[in-house]
């Protein structure tokens, strides 16, 4: 079964920091989990699709990809149902949904407070709202992008509406985009 993990480490593969995932240790250290943690959702990731391992190295992460159809699915039509999200109580933390960049650029400013993660590092004001996992955080605050795919994953799970549909035009515009979007898999893959 998919845990919120597995789509961490699934997003961290549509970040252009390659060096993060030279090896498993690696890429749990720039997801703050364990090297066996992050292997387990490698695994689950590529048992469900959302990775597609490589056809020479199958037991490595070298060359390892996303899978951008499944990626599509599960983000514009799946994480919402089942990892939906409430807002909790006023705290400090790091923006995220519509509050943080992609698409705090493209909404104008509200009176609405903003959603975040409490952090400790954080420096906003706004209402909290669990993260995907408990290391998204710190994994966000590392790489740029990972943050953007995270705050644009909650803007799903969150939002309807406007929000919801500028979020899933802004992961499909992305995923177009993205490097590996259109190779085929391994002819000899299940």
């Amino acid at each position: 079964m998919l845990r919120p993990q597995d789509i961490l480490v699934s997003l961290k593969f549509l970040s252009p920091s390659t060096g993060d995932r030279s090896s498993y240790a690696s890429l749990a250290k720039s997801l703050a989990m364990s090297a066996s943690e992050t292997h387990a959702a490698v695994r689950r990731a590529i048992r469900s699709g959302l990775l597609i391992p490589s056809c020479t190295h199958p037991d490595t992460l070298l060359e390892t990809r996303p899978s951008v159809p499944a990626l599509n699915e599960l983000l514009c039509y799946g994480v919402r149902y089942f990892l939906p999200v409430e807002t909790g109580c006023f705290a400090v933390g790091i923006a995220t949904a519509s509050s943080a960049p992609p698409l705090s650029a493209l909404l104008s400013k509200s009176d609405t407070p903003p959603h975040i993660w409490q952090h400790r590092d954080g420096s906003v004001r706004g209402l909290t709202i669990d993260p995907l996992y408990r290391s998204a955080p710190d994994a966000a605050l590392r790489d740029p992008v990972l943050g953007e795919w995270l705050a644009l994953t909650d803007a799903l799970r969150l939002h309807t509406g406007r929000v919801a549909e500028l979020a899933s035009t802004e992961v499909r515009r992305r995923l177009r985009e993205f490097p590996h979007a259109h190779a085929d898999a391994c002819s000899d893959r299940r």
